[in-house]
């Protein structure tokens, strides 16, 4: 009698037994009798047993789940306790999982470098909404500027390359401040700024008499003038010489400098001993440091 019904029949009818219908429930769907039904759940080895422990662990999933949907601050509260009480062990056990799945998430990783891209870049902003609320707000300490890809954190005192020394750029930064980790003693000297401001600060000199400069310095304003009347100002307008930047119109700035590429005046250096050509301006524009930044 059992082979009557097909087998998708027959799967369906041993879901439903497992799920705790009736026997009378499930003959009056499939307009069977008791023997077929006790064949098909024979010839699986369904038994009462089983139906009961699957019923009791389906009843604790939902359960769960329900419990956590009623608690969810609770329950974050618990895993981040958790997680502070644990970091050895947590640890322990990514490593572990990193070094079975390696050849996966390297494929993985490859074939989906777009989406993992997308997903970095919103994880970093997020760390950085928070970082820079944390430290009064998304705004320009010195101009107002309140565009979120323009901005990033300042050292007062210029101690800047201390904390990246550690570590401490980008977004470890971002994450470190998020998570209150940051020693406090040290918060107040960091501050917003957009990145023209805070990278312009190393060209303050251009501001300076040329008798108040010093060779270096003389030099390095020449050029930068020499540069901007060759490529003209930002595509925004900003022509101030301490915001602006070299920029690499195919965006490939990286893979110059690891094949050797000077920066800065010395890249100009290079552009003036050849005489300005015209065919510069294929590859290279000038670009305030908002604009530029802006890309990574």
């Amino acid at each position: 009698m059992a082979k009557r019904i097909p087998e998708e029949g027959r799967n369906l009818i041993c879901k439903l037994y497992l799920q705790g219908e009736s026997l009378k429930f499930i003959k009056g769907k499939f307009n069977t009798c008791d023997g077929t039904i006790y064949n098909i759940l024979k010839e699986n080895n369904i038994t009462q047993n089983r139906r009961v422990k699957d019923r009791s662990s389906c009843y604790k999933k939902e359960y769960k789940k329900k419990y956590r949907d009623e608690h969810i601050e609770e329950s974050k509260e618990w895993h981040k306790k958790y997680r502070e009480d644990n970091k050895e062990v947590i640890r322990e056990k990514q490593r572990e999982y990193d070094s079975k799945h390696k050849e996966q998430k390297k494929e993985y990783n490859k074939t989906n470098k777009d989406k993992r891209s997308k997903i970095q870049k919103e994880h970093m902003q997020d760390l950085k909404h928070i970082a820079l609320n944390m430290l009064g707000g998304c705004k320009c300490f010195l101009c107002g500027d309140t565009t979120i890809e323009h901005l990033t954190i300042d050292h007062i005192d210029n101690t800047g390359h201390i904390d990246r020394k550690m570590g401490l750029k980008a977004k470890r930064l971002y994450l470190t401040i998020a998570q209150g980790r940051y020693p406090e003693n040290k918060i107040s000297n960091l501050r917003v700024l957009c990145w023209n401001h805070n990278c312009g600060r190393r060209r303050e000199y251009l501001d300076l008499p040329s008798k108040d400069q010093t060779v270096g310095q003389r030099y390095r304003t020449k050029i930068w003038k020499e540069a901007f009347d060759f490529f003209g100002p930002c595509r925004c307008g900003i022509s101030d010489l301490k915001f602006l930047s070299i920029s690499h119109i195919n965006n490939d700035g990286a893979e110059r400098r690891r094949k050797g590429e000077p920066l800065g005046p010395n890249l100009l250096s290079k552009f003036r001993q050849v005489g300005w050509p015209e065919s510069l301006k294929e590859e290279f524009c000038l670009e305030c440091f908002n604009h530029n930044c802006k890309k990574f």
